[in-house]
């Protein structure tokens, strides 16, 4: 005869929606956490492109000098390198033929960040001409509070 055994309970393996919640939550406030670096690293080097983009066309009117390089006829006089507003900048030529004549070979404009001062320049002079002078550029984002800074001094060096 059959004896009744208590049946056995089954248990399954499985999570509870509490801690299921729990490791949501937490993946959410890693989540949160990423983007909000990201967002802040993306944003600096924003601002590093811009210097180094303001740097390489600075490097580019030292060498249009040293190589005299001019698109005009006539001597070369100086290249120039201008802030020529608070969001803009321009590469100029400058040469001699009998009468001045600068002919602008690059001017850029950028979309959110100003430059101070907003009107200044730096003349770089022909082959061992030197500079006319030191000119500080700060580059301000208008969406962060950050700030960069470029120096060129007496003697041509760009930092």
């Amino acid at each position: 005869m059959h004896e009744h055994l208590p049946k056995k309970k089954q248990y399954f393996k499985a999570f509870t929606l509490i801690e299921i919640l729990v490791a949501i939550s937490i993946m959410a406030i890693l989540f949160t956490i990423g983007i909000a670096n990201f967002r802040g690293v993306q944003r600096s080097k924003s601002l590093d492109a811009v210097k180094n983009q303001i740097i390489g066309d600075l490097r580019q009117a030292q060498e249009y000098a040293q190589a005299s390089f001019k698109p005009c006829t006539g001597e070369l006089q100086s290249v120039e390198f201008s802030v020529t507003s608070e969001n803009s900048y321009e590469v100029t030529v400058n040469c001699d033929d009998g009468a001045p004549n600068s002919s602008s070979v690059k001017a850029i404009t950028l979309n959110t960040y100003t430059l101070s001062p907003n009107t200044g320049s730096v003349e770089f002079y022909p082959v061992a001409g030197g500079v006319s002078g030191s000119l500080t550029i700060t580059i301000s984002s208008s969406t962060t509070t950050e700030t960069s800074t470029i120096t060129i001094n007496d003697a041509g060096e760009i930092f």
